[in-house]
């Protein structure tokens, strides 16, 4: 995704909570290797690890990052600023705190894991770094993470072709994503933290991923470009993408891509 005016930004990272539930349902989680690869830097930077490491996750949206997190063994406390979103999360039993990253008190704290997951791109790219490392142990580790999937080739064009006419970019963003394994974005994102420190490493896991054409379809309104459309485009582009759609499940391409970035130790 490139760089968005902040007026887009703002009102597009605001256009979730009418969607919490349909967000929850069609979004998908985080592979199990990313998360034990995350415990796994922890612990490998630590002096004396901990039985559940504590982590903070941004943009915690319904919780689907968090879950995950926690199920691999941390502690954590996520940050949500949409109402909505966060009381989906906390539905799942996790502990919510309600603020905009930049906005977000810790009161002190500091944790051992910051975790990012479909939510640094709408952090301040100015001061995101810095925020970050502040909230960080020495040595503790980032995590920012994209989840990226797409019907195959063929299919991606010709649902692109139909989302151009109402200038949305989500097949072909994800297409060419998925092609290359990195994006101007990411690589930007890894450099932000490098210039702010932090050690960094991408990588990438690939996953499989089978949907129907009607929960294809649901997952796409829950993408910001078309949250914010009005009723009635959203309505027509819909008719026209299922037209596009065969009738049999699709096979998705798909992988998360994640940069980690260790806080230096002093």
């Amino acid at each position: 995704m490139g760089a968005l005016h902040p007026h887009d930004a703002a009102r597009r990272a605001r256009s979730f909570g009418s969607i919490a539930a349909q967000y929850d349902r069609f979004r998908p989680g985080y592979p199990a290797a990313l998360v034990a690869d995350l415990r796994a830097a922890i612990t490998a930077g630590a002096a004396d690890p901990v039985a559940a490491p504590t982590l903070a996750d941004i943009g915690a949206g319904t919780g689907l990052f968090a879950a995950d997190l926690r199920a691999g063994g941390f502690e954590v406390t996520a940050v949500e600023p949409d109402h909505d979103m966060a009381e989906v999360a906390r539905a799942r039993g996790l502990a919510v705190e309600e603020a905009a990253f930049e906005e977000w008190d810790p009161a002190g704290r500091r944790f051992d894991a910051v975790a990012f997951g479909q939510s640094w791109h709408w952090v301040d790219q100015d001061t995101g770094p810095e925020r970050l490392a502040d909230l960080l142990v020495p040595d503790g580790v980032a995590c920012l993470a994209w989840n990226e999937y797409s019907p195959a080739a063929a299919l991606s064009a010709r649902l692109a072709a139909v989302e151009a006419d109402y200038g949305i970019t989500v097949h072909r963003r994800h297409a060419e994503l998925l092609a290359e394994r990195d994006d101007s974005q990411r690589a930007t994102a890894a450099r932000a933290l490098a210039d702010a420190g932090f050690r960094t490493r991408v990588r990438w896991y690939d996953w499989d991923c089978t949907v129907t054409p009607a929960d294809w379809l649901e997952s796409l309104m829950t993408f910001s470009e078309y949250a914010v459309l009005a009723d009635e485009v959203r309505a027509e582009v819909r008719a026209r993408l299922r037209a596009e759609l065969p009738a049999e499940p699709l096979e998705l391409v798909a992988g998360t891509l994640a940069v980690f970035g260790r806080r230096p130790a002093a």
